[in-house]
């Protein structure tokens, strides 16, 4: 398996010979690189059978030029699940069956700091589920599955694919599992928790990060999301007015998102939010309410973006019919940065200005991810360390041992920003960090001179590196071999 190559590692790779088939996933973004990997293959390598698959697929549901010609490059399009799919190619090209059960051995993900390759931390990767039953409009995960979910694994399995993980790589404490919704199933996630709570992962300092709606968040205590593990819930936000959420049909934002960012953060449990400006039933005056609220709620991680339509969805069918989609698109130049449509209730100009403004707000009010993330962490052990409940406590004791390496720069953060509300909130959680840990506080206060120092090295280092380095910060091309899935 070839991550993130070059051309040149790609070329490589290919000339040392012996394939006959070359399986490429990508995304719309990668779709001109595709196109140019599809071409330099049937010019040298004309035997090589083509098979593409992943998000990028929807290319092919409309006629563009660039698709089409890709098209006609290839042999097979996978537009959904891909294990039947190759299994169905291998059984015909080579007669070989495979009945072997799923196993996933995925290369863990590295969290780098700002714009270097020096990694602050890594996580396994695991996926739990394709596809999503909530057919929103504008979902190209229910686009690519016809809205349905397809589980790769019972609850039992999960576990024990995770628990195999984290034996393979002993170091790493935390973990994503990618599922459109993994808490949407309350029996097999019930499965997976009575698992986590008899294992070592539970007294360890180990976080899951998941995905999740707010309808299926309101289905557990925190009780029960604490004891499956759960450090992150990635939770589309998506709109905070009632007006365009029902407009819009976004049946999985039924829910008071704002009370349950509030309860998670208190007890330690992090969030990370997806808001989206551009609806149609989004005023101006709506979606300045929406950024404002949203930043209010200070979730630790986020994304902010303008409405992007994805050929195959509802929402790209619907502007096609009302001859909305901008004629200057390319599928080859798309990104989901920029509008790919003509909005209804607002010029693009402003749209953009807003996505950015918000982005602006939540950095100088929420400062940098590091103090947010302290913030909460401090938080949940204030609340939880005098629990009697062991479940809590113990949550408290992993709250406890990542509020240590993540301190020095929480307090650090203050030199360099100064927002108003970050101003107020870094002082609240100095207060309860100074009562909970003098020592480590008084520590901060010695070392912070020379944290300022080193940070702004490599916050120069960092912008110097992007500048310079033609992938900007991409990361590195990594190549892997699998041996039968042992």
């Amino acid at each position: 398996m070839l991550e993130n190559p070059s051309m040149q590692a790609f070329q490589k790779e290919i000339n040392k010979g012996g394939y006959e088939i070359v399986a490429i996933g990508f995304t719309i973004l990668l779709t001109k690189k595709v196109l140019e990997m599809a071409e330099w293959l049937k010019q040298n390598h004309p035997s090589i059978e083509i098979v593409l698959g992943g998000y990028g697929t929807a290319i092919f549901k409309e006629s563009f030029e660039t698709s089409e010609k890709l098209k006609n490059l290839v042999n097979h399009i996978c537009y959904g699940e891909g294990l039947g799919f190759m299994n169905s190619i291998i059984s015909i090209k080579w007669n070989v069956e495979n009945h072997n059960s799923l196993k996933q051995s995925l290369i863990p993900a590295k969290n780098s700091f700002f714009r270097t390759h020096i990694v602050i931390f890594k996580q396994i990767v695991l996926i739990g589920g394709l596809g999503c039953v909530y057919g929103c409009s504008f979902c190209s995960t229910s686009s690519q599955f016809n809205k349905q979910y397809i589980p790769l694994f019972t609850g039992k399995q999960l576990f024990d694919s995770l628990l195999g993980q984290c034996k393979k790589y002993p170091k790493i404490k935390s973990a994503i599992i990618y599922d459109e919704d993994f808490l949407s199933n309350r029996q097999q996630v019930l499965s997976f928790i009575e698992l986590y709570k008899a294992s070592e992962l539970q007294k360890q300092a180990f976080l899951l990060t998941i995905f999740a709606s707010v309808s299926s968040v309101l289905n557990y205590s925190i009780q029960e999301l604490i004891e499956c593990g759960i450090g992150t819930i990635f939770i589309g936000v998506e709109s905070l007015s009632n007006e365009v959420l029902l407009e819009e049909g976004l049946v999985k934002r039924k829910g008071e998102i704002e009370s349950i960012f509030r309860q998670l953060h208190a007890n330690g449990i992090n969030t990370l939010g997806s808001l989206i400006i551009g609806w149609d039933s989004q005023t101006y005056e709506l979606a300045k309410a929406d950024s404002e609220r949203f930043v209010l709620m200070n979730p630790t991680f986020y994304q902010v973006v303008p409405l992007h339509i994805v050929p195959g969805t509802r929402l790209w069918e619907k502007m096609k019919q009302e001859g909305r989609i901008s004629t200057h698109y390319k599928v080859e130049l798309d990104g989901i940065t920029n509008f790919n449509f003509e909005t209804k209730s607002f010029l693009h100009h402003e749209a953009s200005k807003l996505v950015f403004s918000t982005y602006s707000k939540l950095v100088t009010e929420g400062g940098p991810w590091p103090f947010r993330l302290f913030e909460n962490l401090i938080s949940g052990y204030s609340n939880l360390k005098d629990s009697q409940n062991p479940v809590f406590s113990n949550r408290a004791a992993i709250c406890k041992s990542i509020v240590y390496p993540l301190c020095l720069l929480a307090f650090t953060s203050r030199i360099f920003f100064n927002g108003a509300s970050f101003r107020k909130r870094w002082t609240r959680s100095m207060k309860q960090f100074y009562l909970s840990f003098p020592y480590l506080f008084a520590l901060s206060i010695l070392l912070s001179p020379f944290i300022f120092i080193v940070l702004s090295g490599i916050y120069l280092f960092g912008n110097l590196f992007y500048l310079l380095n033609p992938k900007g910060d991409q990361p590195d091309f990594t190549r892997k071999e699998y041996d039968g899935g042992k």
